[in-house]
């Protein structure tokens, strides 16, 4: 803390003014973290002054924010900074002017980033949670830190999302069964419609880019659904919202999508229902998704269309399958073991 707090001090972060009613104060706080290598080792601990800069609002406490002409892009957690854009000439310049208002420490090119390595292939960025998932079996720890491990693991392997939204539902009282399910998708890393308990259905999906899955999603209904046509119009209505999110996101980015998006829906009511304005008596508990989704169709924000069930990816992340069709969709949703590429990349733990 003191070593951060002198740093603060030399770097000039700020200055000390006489206080009036009219400015809004900013709060800080500090945040204590393990600072890890690419192997998973402790590299430093670290301590951070950080402010709350959420608390300020824009046109009341600030006016200007500035841009460069070219894109830039940053991925910040507490200190650590991934700095990206269109050409490497901005990230350089951003990277130098940074290194002289603040102490940093440029590692260079992406490789390791928060329990994920980024390795640079031909066909593009490959990530891999490998090292992570070897820590994760050679540490004994709690049921709910472990379900909490694998959930942070779907972030990159959306194969998992199924097993671990089931077992996410038992966090309060689990049993050996589910630590051994805990355990066995760990072990799996390395080398009905819905849930049978409290016939919650699953709402599940996949949105790709182009060919890259860029987001998922698998988590227990909150209400029972009295058809499957209910159940499949609430999943519709969740992949609708995120689909619109992740469009706005792109066009603040500078990469507005100039084609209507399409969701496949492999139930047949569901996607007749998404272009029908007539309110059904039957449907009224699910209003609210109904008009959601229809008005997004009407204005063509989004298109729904039917899929077959047997070309439907996303039955990978809602329901339990074969292992030969469970293969099947996780090939085809773009999730490979990466044993060629990892090969000599990461280093093996072995015990002593």
């Amino acid at each position: 803390m003191s070593d951060e707090f002198n740093a603060l001090v030399r770097q000039g972060t700020w200055e000390l003014v006489p206080h009036t009613d009219v400015q809004n104060v900013i709060g800080c706080k500090w945040v204590f973290r393990v600072k890890r290598n690419k192997e998973s080792g402790i590299d430093r601990y670290k301590a951070r002054l950080v402010a709350k800069g959420f608390h300020q609002r824009p046109g009341f406490d600030y006016f200007n924010t500035f841009s460069l002409s070219e894109w830039v892009y940053f991925l910040i957690y507490v200190d650590d900074i991934i700095v990206t854009g269109s050409t490497e000439k901005p990230v350089e310049s951003i990277i130098s002017l940074m290194g002289a208002t603040f102490s940093i420490k440029d590692l260079g090119c992406l490789n390791y980033f928060l329990g994920v390595n980024a390795i640079f292939t031909n066909a593009g960025l490959f990530l891999s949670q490998a090292q992570y998932i070897r820590n994760q079996l050679s540490d004994a720890q709690p049921y709910r830190q472990l379900v909490g491990s694998l959930q942070y693991l779907a972030r990159t392997r959306p194969d998992i999302s199924f097993a671990v939204n089931k077992l996410s539902q038992f966090l309060h009282a689990p049993s050996d069964v589910h630590w051994q399910a805990a355990k066995r998708i760990l072990w799996y890393l390395k080398d009905w419609v819905g849930d049978k308990d409290t016939y919650h259905s699953t709402t599940g999906y996949v949105v790709f880019l182009d060919s890259n899955p860029i987001s998922w999603r698998a988590c227990k209904q909150k209400t029972i659904a009295r058809s499957s046509t209910k159940a499949e119009y609430r999943a519709l209505a969740a992949a609708s919202f995120e689909l619109v999110w992740i469009k706005h996101l792109l066009h603040e980015l500078g990469h507005p999508v100039s084609e209507c998006p399409a969701i496949y829906c492999d139930n047949v009511g569901a996607t007749h229902l998404s272009s029908n304005s007539v309110m059904h008596t039957r449907m009224k508990h699910i209003a609210i998704d109904l008009h959601f989704v229809w008005e997004l169709v009407d204005h063509k924000v989004l298109r729904v269309s039917h899929i077959s069930t047997v070309d439907q990816l996303v039955d990978g992340l809602t329901k339990p399958l074969s292992s030969r069709r469970f293969a099947q969709l996780q090939t085809k949703i773009g999730v490979t073991d990466g044993s060629s590429i990892l090969r000599g990349r990461i280093k093996e733990i072995t015990a002593d």
